[in-house]
C-alpha cells in the first residue's frame, strides 16, 4: 500500500514515499530524451543553426493511488524542474534530492498501469475503462473499451451456476475482474480481457 525506494547495492536507507499511501499500481519509464538547445530560447539566430539535440537519461515512476496517480521524475540522476499547476494537478518537491512530484486527482483508482513513451501513460480503471494520461498537460483522455458478448458454456449450464459457487475462493471464479495492460512497443499498448485484445496506439509527438 506505500512504495519506498531502496538505494543499491545496500538497500539501506530506505525512503518511503509518503504521498504514494493506498498504492494500487506502478509503472515506470526509463530512456534518453532528447532535447534541442535551440527550445530554450537563449540562442541568437545565428547560433540557432548550430544547435543540436541533448540526450539526457529521463526516468519516471507513476503511482495509481486511490483516485490519483503521483509521478517522480528524475533526469540524469537529477530532480527534475516542477511543471506548472494545471486545475486539479499540483506539483511540488517532497524529497528534494530525489526527485520532483506531480500529482493529479482522478474520479477513479487506477488499477493497472503502462507507460506508452516518456510522455504518455495508459492505465485502466476496470475491465473495460481506460485512459490515456500525459504528463506534460497533467490531462487525461477517457477510452471505452468494447464489452464481448457473453455466452453460456454447455458445461456450465447443464450444471448449473450454483454447482460453482463454492469454488469461488478456490479458483479465483469469484474474483472481481481487473483490467491488464502493457506496452508492447513505443506507443502501442495492448488491453487484454479474456479472449479479447486491443491495440492500442499512441504517436510519439503527443
Amino acid at each position: 500500500s506505500i512504495v519506498t525506494l531502496y538505494p543499491l547495492p545496500g538497500f539501506s536507507p530506505p525512503t518511503p514515499l509518503t504521498k504514494s499511501k493506498q498504492a494500487l499500481s506502478i509503472a515506470t519509464f526509463t530512456g534518453v530524451v532528447h532535447t534541442n538547445t535551440a527550445d530554450k530560447g537563449a540562442l541568437s539566430p545565428d547560433d540557432t543553426v548550430k544547435a543540436k539535440d541533448v540526450p539526457s537519461v529521463v526516468t519516471h515512476l507513476a503511482i495509481g493511488c486511490k483516485r490519483k496517480i503521483v509521478i517522480y521524475s528524475w533526469k540524469d540522476g537529477e530532480p527534475q524542474e516542477p511543471q506548472v499547476r494545471r486545475g486539479d494537478s499540483v506539483v511540488y518537491s517532497e524529497l528534494s534530492t530525489h526527485s520532483h512530484i506531480q500529482e493529479t486527482t482522478l474520479s477513479h483508482s487506477p488499477r493497472a498501469m503502462s507507460f506508452l513513451n516518456e510522455d504518455v501513460i495508459c492505465f485502466g480503471y476496470a475491465v473495460s475503462d481506460y485512459a490515456l494520461y500525459y504528463l506534460k498537460t497533467s490531462t487525461m483522455v477517457e477510452i471505452a473499451t468494447p464489452i464481448p458478448a457473453v455466452t453460456s458454456g454447455t458445461a456450465i449450464s447443464s450444471m448449473g451456476m450454483g454447482a460453482l459457487s463454492n469454488l469461488g475462493g478456490y479458483m479465483g471464479l469469484g474474483a472481481r475482474a481487473r483490467p491488464w495492460v502493457v506496452t508492447v512497443h513505443e506507443g502501442e499498448a495492448l488491453i487484454a480481457r479474456d479472449s479479447t485484445s486491443l491495440v492500442l496506439k499512441v504517436g510519439c509527438n503527443v
